[in-house]
């Protein structure tokens, strides 16, 4: 779906994707359309990204949405030994580098029992005392981790992305 799509979709049937960051249910200041279409210049919506997160955000055309996923959040499951190589500490949604061990993963991840689309942990930060400085540090590593991927030679985007 393309992001301004996602956007008038958020706003007329999902309202709680859209971030509250005065709410005080944490879960509502961490809504993903954080960007407002409903002008020529998208303006950010206040969130856990900031201006510099803005090139990479809305570099591309669309959203990634699933209704398929595993979310662990707090309660993460250790990988095997032979899926290691997958684990990465930067985003790497471009990188075709995990092809080969897509059906062993499929397997572990379905030998696991878990519900998909059922979060089995609450999000990390859900014990910081400091929510606002964690989104500001976040919103910099996350500019850093993106920066990063902007520039690694070994994953290609294509149009199977």
């Amino acid at each position: 779906m393309k992001m301004e799509e996602y956007d008038e979709l958020t706003r007329s049937e999902f309202p709680d994707k859209i971030p509250q960051m005065e709410s005080a249910d944490r879960r509502r200041r961490c809504g993903d359309s954080i960007y407002d279409f409903s002008t020529p210049i998208p303006s950010l919506r206040p969130s856990v990204h900031n201006e510099k997160n803005r090139r990479t955000d809305l570099g591309g055309e669309y959203v990634l949405l699933s209704n398929h996923f595993f979310y662990f959040g707090d309660q993460p499951v250790a990988l095997p030994e032979e899926l290691q190589a997958i684990a990465q500490q930067q985003q790497g949604h471009r990188s075709h580098l995990n092809v080969p061990y897509f059906d062993a993963f499929v397997r572990w991840i379905e030998s696991l029992k878990c519900p998909s689309t059922v979060p089995i942990g609450n999000p990390q930060w859900w014990s910081l005392s400091d929510f606002q400085a964690s989104c500001d540090a976040c919103a910099t590593g996350r500019w850093q981790e993106d920066e990063a991927d902007l520039v690694e030679p070994e994953a290609p985007c294509s149009n199977s992305c």
